[in-house]
C-alpha cells in the first residue's frame, strides 16, 4: 500500500514538473525579455521538398511570396541533408520538386535531431528572394549530380552572406503543431532578436541587410513574405502538365516541369514538338514562346 502511494505520489510530481516545465518555455516572462541564441553557422544552401500531389508550383509559390507548407505553422521543414531526404522516394505521377535555398539565421534547429535530413526550421517561413533553384524529379535516386536545375530569376544573392542560426530551447516546445499566443509570441521576440542589437554576432550593418531581406521591421508578421503578382495562366498550366507523355527530350521534359520555363527552354520544346510526327499546324503570330507552348500542349497531348 506504502509503495503504491509512494509510485502515484511520484506521478503527480513528475506530471507537475512536465507542467511547470512547459509553462516556462512556453509563456513569455513577466519580467525582461527572452534570451536567445544568436551564433550562426557558415554560408550554405539548404534544401525543401515538395510532392507535386500538393499542387503548388513555383509559379504559385511565388505569388504567394514565399514557401510555407503548413499553413497554421510558422515553421517550414528545412532540409540540410537533401540526398537523403529524396532517397527512396516513391514513384508518383506528379512527381517532386526540390528547392534549393540560402540558408539564414531564422532556420534553427528542430526539436528531437534530423530526420530524413530534415535538421532545421525555417521560423516565418522562406521569402522567394531565398530560392536560388529548383528541380524536379518522379521518383528518388541517391545520384544528385543527375538533376537538372533551374535558376530562380528572383533570387537575391545577398542571402549568401548568412547561415544557419542556433538550437533555440524556447522555440522547441512543439514545433510542428498550430502553435498558441504564447509560442508565437517567443518566435515574435526571436525575430525583433535576430534584427536588432541583442544579436552581437552580426554587425549593425549585417543585421539591417537581413531586415531588409526578411522584411520584419516593416511588417512584423507570419509568414515573413509578402504576396508578389499572380502567376499567369500560362505558367500555371505549364507547371501542372505531365510532361513524360509529351513527345520532347527528357532534358526538356524535366526542364519544363520544374513550373519556372523560361522563353529558350519553351522554344527549344516547340521546335522538338514540331519535329514529331504529331505535328501541329503553324501560327503566324503568338504573344510568347510560353502562350504557344501552352497552346500546343492542350492540342497535342
Amino acid at each position: 500500500m506504502a509503495r503504491s502511494s509512494w509510485t502515484a505520489l511520484a506521478l503527480v510530481l513528475a506530471s507537475q514538473l512536465a507542467l511547470l516545465t512547459r509553462t516556462i518555455l512556453a509563456a513569455p516572462p513577466e519580467h525582461g525579455r527572452p534570451v536567445f541564441n544568436h551564433s550562426m553557422a557558415a554560408p550554405s544552401f539548404v534544401y525543401c521538398l515538395v510532392p507535386g500531389q500538393f499542387g503548388v508550383t513555383p509559379e504559385m509559390f511565388r505569388a504567394r511570396g514565399g514557401i510555407q507548407l503548413l499553413p497554421d505553422s510558422i515553421y517550414t521543414p528545412i532540409s540540410t541533408n537533401p540526398r537523403r531526404t529524396i532517397r527512396g522516394l516513391y514513384r508518383h505521377p506528379l512527381g517532386w520538386r526540390l528547392y534549393r535555398i540560402a540558408a539564414s539565421p531564422n532556420m534553427i534547429p528542430r526539436g528531437g535531431g534530423e530526420s530524413h535530413g530534415y535538421s532545421h526550421s525555417a521560423v516565418g517561413g522562406i521569402p522567394w528572394t531565398q530560392v536560388q533553384a529548383v528541380t524536379y524529379f518522379a521518383e528518388g535516386t541517391n545520384y544528385l549530380p543527375d538533376l537538372t536545375w533551374v535558376a530562380n530569376a528572383e533570387y537575391d544573392a545577398r542571402w549568401e552572406g548568412f547561415g544557419l542560426g542556433s538550437h533555440q530551447p524556447l522555440l522547441s516546445v512543439h514545433p510542428y503543431v498550430p502553435e498558441d499566443r504564447d509560442m508565437r509570441a517567443f518566435a515574435m521576440a526571436f525575430m525583433d532578436s535576430l534584427v536588432g542589437e541583442e544579436n552581437s554576432g552580426l554587425e549593425a550593418e549585417r543585421r539591417a541587410l537581413l531586415d531588409e531581406l526578411l522584411g520584419w521591421t516593416l511588417r512584423r508578421e507570419f509568414p515573413v513574405f509578402v504576396p508578389g503578382e499572380a502567376p499567369s495562366q500560362p505558367s500555371t498550366i505549364l507547371g501542372r502538365v505531365d510532361w513524360r507523355r509529351v513527345r520532347i527530350p527528357a532534358e526538356l521534359q524535366q526542364l519544363l516541369a520544374t513550373g519556372l520555363a523560361n522563353a529558350a527552354t519553351c522554344a527549344a520544346a516547340m521546335l522538338a514538338l514540331d519535329k514529331t510526327k504529331r505535328r501541329p499546324p503553324r501560327r503566324r503570330h503568338v504573344e510568347s514562346s510560353i502562350s504557344t507552348l501552352v497552346t500546343l500542349v492542350l492540342r497535342w497531348t
